[in-house]
């Protein structure tokens, strides 16, 4: 483990244990525990995937305003075709994403531009099909969310999903072709071309 790495876990755990000591009773709290998890799990998510766009040399600053968007279309997908609103946004977040990669590659925008600028029309997007109100879940949906509220202890299924997914992207970066493949872009991007590895769709699949 790097010495970055080593600074990055001390501090999280140095925080973790001031808080805890000063103030157990309130912090250790099975509560707040779930809640701090459920608060991260959205941003722990989002930062499995965005790992690999960094790890590229590159940077997505959509994807606040893509969780948006997708947010406002899964409440509605959710009301109107129940478990089938997993699988459509799924498939229309892989191809948003997709889209951003290959505004990059073969544009030739920098991501920068290319996602802050997406992240704009995301952001519409999502403001138009709400109309600036809020949408609700209609009670006969509810079900279709069980699964992610049932109770495992202090963890519920949307934390034990997340947790999969990390282990998941865990083994690709280290342990499959393509995690390799976006090791050695990020390290030297002409000499993995050199290497006969098409640059562009990793990049392009990364996001």
């Amino acid at each position: 483990m790097s010495k970055d790495k080593i600074l990055a876990l001390s501090v999280v755990i140095f925080i973790f244990l001031t808080l805890g000591i000063t103030n157990p009773s309130s912090f250790l709290s099975s509560y707040n525990m779930e809640a701090l998890l459920e608060y991260a799990m959205t941003y722990f998510v989002a930062g499995i995937g965005l790992t690999f766009v960094i790890m590229i040399g590159s940077i997505d600053l959509s994807i606040g305003s893509m969780l948006s968007f997708f947010t406002v279309l899964f409440v509605m997908f959710l009301n109107s075709s129940g478990f089938w609103a997993y699988l459509l946004v799924l498939i229309l977040g892989a191809l948003l994403g997709f889209a951003n990669g290959l505004i990059f590659t073969r544009l030739k925008i920098p991501s920068f531009i290319g996602t802050f600028g997406a992240a704009g029309i995301y952001q519409s997007l999502a403001l138009i099909i709400s109309g600036g109100k809020p949408i609700g879940v209609k009670p006969v949906a509810f079900r279709a969310l069980d699964f992610l509220n049932a109770h495992i202890g202090s963890l519920k299924g949307s934390h034990i999903l997340g947790f999969s997914l990390f282990a998941l992207f865990l083994v690709i970066q280290y342990y499959t072709p393509f995690g390799r493949y976006v090791y050695a872009v990020g390290n030297s991007e002409q000499a993995t071309s050199l290497s006969g590895v098409r640059v562009y769709w990793v990049k392009t699949l990364c996001f």
